[in-house]
């Protein structure tokens, strides 16, 4: 049986559900025009729980591009928002997991000369499902920096397989991504479940860590996620001046895997032990961020 906070926890979820339903299309057509006439030095928007899209000194681009319209039932496809991402200078992909990919997107941008940065060990994947332009496509290779309009990517490797609770081995191959822009420096290491504080470390320093909310696998309804401390430790090893909280309401996950705004504020909480300095913004799907 359910205990009382995991029905607060279903009941606050399909609370914030149906409000986004009601307002996400309005707030997408708002943000989309605000990016495609944005100039400002560093903005950010979140089109989903881990999808985002900048302008950092006039370029624009996106890591893990996806519209939600198959991740939210009852939201409507809408192609005038597709369209609108044609104006993306490249857009940077993390690892193959559905919720992070959107393969009729990516197919429409291949077409609009867009850039593509694909790690490795997704290349043969998306060169057969989407079929880019041979010339429109750089491989991120660890390590290997690559500049495209003013803005230089470092691929940096990902902590998304691990050994969970129970025992099991689970996760795919990820690559993070250190981006360097505007005198700026933005690190992010994509959903991680290996909290590996000292190799995080090594990226010390950063003005802004995007950091992907998970705390433990089935823990999201407890009063205690099992993995609070461990991702606090994670998140400041590397000493950043603000950490944007990602995976936030990723509704086509189960109740028991969704983490919310209660979740972030135990990690704001938590943080005053480790950081108390460090600024913690928590969006969700349609909210624009200064970095």
């Amino acid at each position: 049986m359910k205990n009382a906070h995991s029905n607060q926890h279903s009941a606050h979820i399909e609370k914030v559900r149906e409000q986004l339903k009601k307002e996400y299309e309005d707030l997408l057509s708002r943000n989309l025009e605000r990016w495609q006439s944005n100039d400002d030095p560093m903005m950010m928007w979140l089109l989903y729980h881990a999808h985002y899209i900048f302008v950092t000194g006039g370029t624009r681009w996106a890591l893990d591009p996806k519209l939600p319209s198959e991740l939210i039932p009852g939201l409507s496809e809408n192609k005038r928002f597709t369209d609108l991402l044609k104006d993306l200078s490249f857009i940077l992909l993390s690892h193959s997991h559905s919720d992070h990919m959107d393969i009729t997107l990516l197919k429409f941008l291949s077409e609009c000369s867009v850039r593509f940065i694909v790690p490795d060990h997704m290349l043969d994947m998306i060169m057969e499902r989407v079929d880019p332009p041979q010339e429109l496509v750089s491989t991120a290779v660890i390590g290997e920096p690559l500049s495209i309009d003013g803005v230089r990517i470092v691929p940096f490797p990902g902590l998304h397989i691990a050994r969970e609770a129970d025992g099991v081995v689970r996760g795919v191959e990820c690559t993070g991504y250190e981006v360097e822009t505007q005198g700026r420096r933005l690190l992010f290491p994509g959903d991680v479940r290996d909290y590996d504080a000292a190799a995080i470390a090594k990226r010390a320093s950063v003005d802004v860590l995007l950091a992907h909310l998970w705390l433990g696998r089935g823990s999201a309804g407890k009063d205690s996620p099992p993995l609070l401390d461990e991702f606090c430790r994670f998140v400041t090893a590397c000493r950043p001046r603000k950490i944007v909280l990602g995976h936030l309401y990723s509704f086509q996950h189960a109740d028991s895997d969704m983490w919310t705004e209660r979740h972030a504020n135990m990690v704001r909480d938590r943080l005053k032990k480790y950081a108390r300095h460090i600024e913690v913004e928590a969006p969700i799907a349609g909210d624009e961020l200064v970095l």
